[in-house]
């Protein structure tokens, strides 16, 4: 059926007080005290039976706090020009009342799985997931996620060597921060099933999953000898099925092909809007080790790498643990 847009709602009924609402002071003209969908989440999760949800764990992320952020230009990682959300911008509506519609409609989206095995998933976990996968803006489908868009902008160009946009970025993953980890708990907790599910041996400790991407990329991953690392500082969102990503790389791109260590990987693919049975979620500050390309006739290339480790906490490279057959150098 194709990805499901974030659509304009109901109007939140609640006017108590949201916990991550925001404090910018931006210059808009239509803004307001925000609302709430507090008494519409405490509503879906008196119908869930996880022991595991937990309102305030969901509440503390601050994800209408977040939508507006980004929308009023708050944070981002642009060292400079307009970077309110010029869509928007246009809306009838303040932007307030629709950061908490976007909010609404991932919660709703959440109640309406009804596969218990699919509850077990803690509420503030899934609803993470549908979030940061959700095409959130009317635009077309790779600018349209602008909460993935920022996110993942900001967790890149905290390595920028421009002091202004680092320093942007580092302001944005710092009001972001709570999100981050709830996707990385997240992965903990749906993990184990992935590589069962993609038809591989329950006890097997890897999962291979592909990620289509442009000729441009290819160009940066040509100039790695076998054996270099490579971080990925964002999460990365690729597919169990080679096939979907050569359809996004074009005969012209780049198939990645990643091995991943099944504890920094989950199958993501029952809580996103996009309908994609095979998507799978990496864990955000991969390093991963290239293997090698390989030129495939009237198609894409085909370039081998493999998670091996992230980053620590505080972003450093932590003492590499090198198994047998992997090369030496620190790319």
């Amino acid at each position: 059926d194709g990805p499901h847009r974030l659509q304009p709602a109901a109007e939140p009924r609640s006017a108590q007080s949201h916990a991550g609402e925001s404090t910018c002071e931006c210059k808009q003209p239509r803004r307001m005290s925000m609302t709430t969908n507090r008494d519409d989440v405490h509503q879906v999760l008196a119908h869930r039976s996880n022991p595991l949800d937990d309102a305030n764990e969901y509440f503390a992320i601050g994800l209408p706090g977040l939508y507006l952020a980004i929308c009023s230009g708050d944070i981002g990682y642009w060292p400079s020009g307009d970077r309110a959300c010029s869509e928007c911008m246009a809306e009838p509506r303040d932007l307030e009342s629709l950061a908490l519609l976007r909010e609404a409609w991932c919660v709703a989206f959440v109640k309406s799985i009804i596969n218990p095995a699919d509850e077990r998933l803690p509420f503030h976990h899934a609803v993470c997931i549908t979030a940061f996968t959700a095409i959130d803006h009317r635009l077309d489908e790779s600018r349209g996620r602008k909460l993935h868009r920022f996110l993942n902008g900001a967790l890149y160009e905290c390595f920028s060597e421009d002091s202004v946009r680092r320093a942007a970025a580092l302001v944005a993953k710092a009001r972001m921060h709570k999100l981050i980890g709830c996707l990385c708990d997240a992965i903990g907790s749906v993990n184990d099933n992935l590589a069962t599910r993609a038809g591989q041996p329950a006890q097997a400790s890897f999962v291979y999953v592909y990620r289509g991407v442009e000729e441009s990329t290819q160009q940066a991953l040509a100039a790695l000898r076998p054996g270099e690392r490579r971080v990925f500082p964002e999460f990365l969102v690729v597919s169990l099925n080679q096939g979907n990503a050569s359809r996004f790389a074009g005969p012209s791109g780049t198939i990645l092909r990643f091995k991943v260590p099944r504890e920094m990987a989950a199958r993501i693919s029952r809580w996103t809007m996009t309908g994609r049975d095979s998507e799978v979620l990496i864990t955000c500050s991969a390093i991963a080790i290239f293997k090698g390309m390989t030129a495939q006739p009237d198609g894409p290339r085909l370039v081998e790498l493999e998670v091996v480790e992230k980053l620590a906490a505080d972003g450093s490279v932590p003492i590499f643990r090198f198994r047998p057959g992997h090369g030496d150098h620190d790319g």
